[in-house]
């Protein structure tokens, strides 16, 4: 078979090309954040595009670009220990989208939140396909979470038991 994401087949990708292509596509956000705890907020950003040939003026801007998209421009030198819970997340998001990737795949993001941080949370991921035309993934136990979604698959032990589209 093949796999095409967008106008790319990526079935026929050497290791090699799928790590390159990932690097620049895909944007991962998990429910723990994965933030190192002794960089500012701005070096966890910064971390995915020290793996790109870019200038340190070009991460820069990108780094405080995704911060400020996110709403954290105030606090680029805070530690995550420093950060809320919500605000952690809002760092995470914003080294899942420093690359612009096209795709980002979310690993229970509110999962780890208390209501109003979960609420932000999904309104920011929903402003992020809505203003800026990402396609997000998101895996979820939570309902709320969910009910936000255009389209829902629901698995069971690895099967597809049933699917829903959101009302246009």
């Amino acid at each position: 078979g093949e796999i095409w994401v967008g106008d790319q087949e990526i079935s026929g990708m050497s290791e090699a090309q799928l790590a390159r292509w990932r690097t620049r596509s895909v944007g991962f956000v998990f429910q723990f954040y994965h933030l190192m705890s002794v960089l500012s907020a701005y070096r966890n950003v910064e971390l995915p595009l020290l793996l790109l040939p870019l200038s340190a003026a070009e991460r820069k801007r990108q780094v405080l670009t995704a911060l400020e998209i996110v709403g954290l421009s105030d606090r680029i030198h805070h530690k995550p220990g420093q950060l809320s819970g919500g605000q952690q997340q809002r760092v995470g998001i914003a080294r899942a989208i420093v690359t612009d990737p096209t795709l980002i795949v979310a690993d229970e993001p509110t999962g780890d939140l208390d209501a109003k941080s979960a609420e932000e949370i999904l309104d920011l991921l929903q402003e992020l396909r809505a203003s800026l035309g990402k396609t997000i993934i998101m895996v979820t136990h939570d309902p709320r979470a969910a009910s936000r979604a255009d389209r829902v698959l629901h698995l069971d032990k690895g099967r597809l038991v049933n699917e829903t589209r959101a009302e246009a």
